[in-house]
């Protein structure tokens, strides 16, 4: 897959009492990913969320009351499918907003002495969450893809 891209993913969901339905997800590839092999995951919204919460976990500690809510309302719903890549890259959150691709070094220059420990944190991931798509009921489950990302592959050619 090229970077700019879309991938196309096709997920077979199978509903509880065994009626099998499969539907596409268009993964947009950012362009400014290196070639390499990408961590991509489809799965159910709680199961999202929980794999943001897991290697970014900054993005759902508020640091105020109104933040809680808004986050709360950040969460994902259960009746729909959503897919996220992720890339190896240093993050800095500061007070809820993130700042991808900072270095290390800039935590001493965004955060307060005094605050150091709770407003600015560090993180090795950076996440690029797809749009979800809708599905009749609610959704369990999730499932760990590997995509590959190559600068030389076919433009306009979209993967499978």
């Amino acid at each position: 897959m090229r970077p700019g891209g879309v991938a196309l993913v096709r997920a077979d969901l199978e509903r509880w009492r065994g009626e099998k339905r499969s539907l596409v997800l268009r993964v947009a590839v950012p362009e400014e990913l290196p070639d390499g092999r990408y961590p991509l995951t489809i799965g159910g919204g709680a199961e999202a969320d929980r794999a943001i919460a897991t290697r970014l976990p900054s993005r759902f500690r508020p640091v105020s009351v109104e933040d809680a809510f808004v986050k709360l309302g950040r969460l994902r719903s259960a009746d729909a499918i959503y897919p996220t890549l992720w890339a190896r890259a240093p993050e800095v959150t500061r007070d809820g907003e993130d700042f991808p691709e900072l270095p290390s070094s800039a935590l001493a220059v965004l955060a307060a002495p005094q605050n150091a420990g709770e407003q600015t944190k560090r993180a090795t991931w950076a996440v690029f969450p797809g749009p979800g798509t809708r599905v009749e009921g609610m959704l369990r489950g999730e499932v760990l893809l590997e995509l590959n990302v190559d600068h030389k592959a076919p433009v306009g050619a979209e993967n499978h």
